[in-house]
């Protein structure tokens, strides 16, 4: 059975922490895609504004599973979510180390068929 590749992507906006709470979630929505279809990457480029403290960046899948990363590069990848269904809304937000952080994310969510 031959397979096919596909994608789709997000921005985020601003995201803002202070003193260790979350951010606002922001919503990225996978749009319509094959019933068959299953994460092969999940990919996210950050825009960390000058003067932001360290932070974790939080990847929620339509499912309720999260992963997180402490942001140290403006690439990061998240292997977690290979095999499961892309389908649904996705949520990205920051939570900050210290006082505060304030960055911009945009994810891509490669998925075969």
């Amino acid at each position: 059975m031959d397979t096919a590749s596909n994608y789709f992507t997000g921005s985020t906006g601003t995201m803002n922490s202070l003193f260790g709470n979350p951010s606002a979630s922001r919503n990225i929505s996978s749009g319509s895609i094959p019933g068959n279809a299953s994460v092969s990457s999940v990919k996210v480029n950050v825009n960390v504004s000058s003067g932001s403290d360290s932070f974790y960046l939080y990847v929620k899948h339509p499912s309720g599973y999260s992963a997180s990363r402490l942001v140290g590069s403006t690439s990061l990848s998240f292997t977690e979510f290979n095999g499961l269904d892309p389908y649904g809304t996705w949520q990205v937000y920051i939570v900050t180390t210290r006082t505060v952080s304030t960055a911009t994310a945009r994810m891509t969510v490669d998925y075969t068929y």
